[in-house]
């Protein structure tokens, strides 16, 4: 959430943290020396049109969706929205694409009206190459399914 809230301050042209040459982070290492990070640097790639704001947005939620399911997993009830959530992050362990094995979907995932056909298995699914974030859900999407995730663990 940090790195998405902060993003628009770095790729928005007006520069609005007032960020210049010469100003850098540290950050610490452990096992080796900590490093120097140059916003301007990060901020002049975003401006040449090698990072936009939606493949960031895409590639946070990917990283959201792959940690949040690992901390759930154990709670999974195969559930149909447990398993939606378990699609959604096998898509941003994929390159943010749906992936189906021979044997996937296995059972019925659905949430907020989406669904996964489980009866079309591996590449014969519909969403088979389908891009997950920002083409079947939205980053709001994601954070309301982690909170029916949790509702359903706080149960």
């Amino acid at each position: 959430m940090i790195s998405v809230m902060g993003a628009p301050s770095v790729m928005n042209t007006d520069n609005p943290m007032q960020l210049k040459d010469g100003h850098y982070m540290i950050l610490p290492g452990i096992l080796t020396p900590g490093r120097h990070i140059r916003p301007m640097e990060v901020r002049s790639l975003v401006l040449g049109g090698n990072l936009s704001m939606g493949r960031h947005l895409r590639a946070a939620c990917g990283m959201l969706a792959n940690t949040a399911y690992e901390s759930v997993k154990i709670h999974n009830d195969k559930s149909p929205v447990f398993e939606f959530l378990r699609h959604v992050r096998n898509a941003a362990s994929h390159g943010n694409k749906f992936n189906f094995s021979a044997n996937e979907p296995a059972r019925a995932a659905e949430w907020q009206g989406a669904k996964f056909a489980w009866n079309c298995k591996g590449s014969a699914n519909a969403l088979h190459g389908t891009e997950c974030f920002g083409t079947f859900i939205g980053a709001a999407d994601l954070i309301h399914l982690l909170w029916d995730v949790e509702q359903r663990i706080k149960a």
